[in-house]
């Protein structure tokens, strides 16, 4: 799964999931103040994370021609990483509990 606090991956994957064919710039748009952990998001970040995920064959990408100026990436999930937004799912639904009974018990602690 990689680094577990590297909350930006799944955050890629999903947008992905709905919005194919969005370059590194979409994302960034539609990423601002949507974080899992409360932070900005480095811009830096999201593009390094969509060099990982292509490298790793999680998404395919193909350069589109832009009307006025430069062309851009746009990138699509592939079937494996359709996959691993799934293990990104399974994984945080069992964070979130265990984060929630953590919260609960600390709090009957007073």
């Amino acid at each position: 799964m990689g680094n577990l606090f590297r909350f930006v991956e799944p955050l890629i994957l999903l947008e992905l999931h709905n919005h194919p064919g969005a370059s590194g710039y979409d994302i960034l748009q539609r990423l601002d103040g949507h974080t899992l952990t409360g932070t900005t998001i480095d811009k830096a970040a999201v593009y390094r994370t969509l060099a990982v995920l292509e490298r790793n064959g999680m998404t395919e990408t193909e350069w589109t021609e832009s009307v006025r100026g430069a062309g851009r990436k746009a990138y699509k999930l592939t079937g494996k990483g359709s996959e691993h937004l799934a293990e990104w799912v399974d994984l945080l639904e069992g964070l979130a509990g265990g984060l929630r009974e953590f919260v609960r018990d600390a709090r009957s602690a007073k």
